[in-house]
């Protein structure tokens, strides 16, 4: 709370008094709970704290969405309206590597872990509301990425105007080809590829590539 505190004051004393914080899915991390009460405490400043309902790229895409309109003459209220209506409607799917870090964080069994590994399996995970879930097990590597594109293809038609991040972990040449697929794929007003974050790489390990977007239709 003290570091939450901090930062609100930096950017305070540099004469911001309207501040919009895009926080990671409540379900897992607890920097909502600190960054809202630690709001309440500073009545000289307009601190609006949003629950995403997602994480890593996904708040990006939310980020730069509220950076769009503000800079086109979008007032803060307008913002934060739009980081209400876009928390927890940017999907997030992704291919891990293996089943143990699901394991060790309580996504998957033990014996489903084993049996998985044992069949060289990689699951593709979903983030909705603020949960990981494994929607689907593939085995092998490429077969489960083309697995990947495949879910991709079935919510999002092909030539759809699309803001999308390629997420990775410690997988560069894949989030690479990942990122040349879904540029040739779809209309892609905004993409990047980025290493994912913490909450990623803690729950699926190294290995993952992924991709989160939505349609441009979808938040006007």
């Amino acid at each position: 709370m003290g570091e939450c505190r901090d930062v609100y004051d930096a950017i305070v004393r540099e004469g911001t008094t309207k501040i919009l914080v895009l926080c990671v899915a409540t379900e897992l991390s607890g920097t909502f709970s600190v960054a809202t009460t630690t709001a309440q405490a500073m009545p000289t400043a307009d601190i609006e704290v949003i629950d995403t309902r997602s994480l890593a790229g996904g708040i990006s895409l939310i980020a730069t969405a509220v950076g769009r309109l503000r800079r086109t003459g979008g007032s803060f209220a307008d913002a934060v309206a739009l980081s209400q209506k876009m928390a927890g409607r940017v999907p997030l799917l992704a291919v891990a590597d293996t089943l143990e870090y699901l394991k060790r964080s309580g996504r998957v069994s033990g014996a489903q872990a084993l049996f998985g590994s044992m069949l060289q399996v990689k699951p593709i995970l979903e983030v909705k509301e603020g949960v990981v879930h494994a929607i689907d097990r593939v085995r092998t590597r490429d077969k489960a990425i083309a697995r990947l594109k495949d879910l991709v293809s079935e919510r999002v038609p092909a030539g759809t105007r699309i803001h999308a991040c390629t997420l990775h972990t410690n997988d560069p040449d894949r989030a690479l080809a990942m990122g040349e697929w879904v540029q040739e794929r779809f209309h892609c007003v905004e993409h990047w590829i980025a290493e994912a974050g913490p909450v990623i790489g803690a729950r699926a390990g190294p290995g993952v590539v992924g991709l989160c977007w939505y349609r441009e239709d979808d938040v006007k």
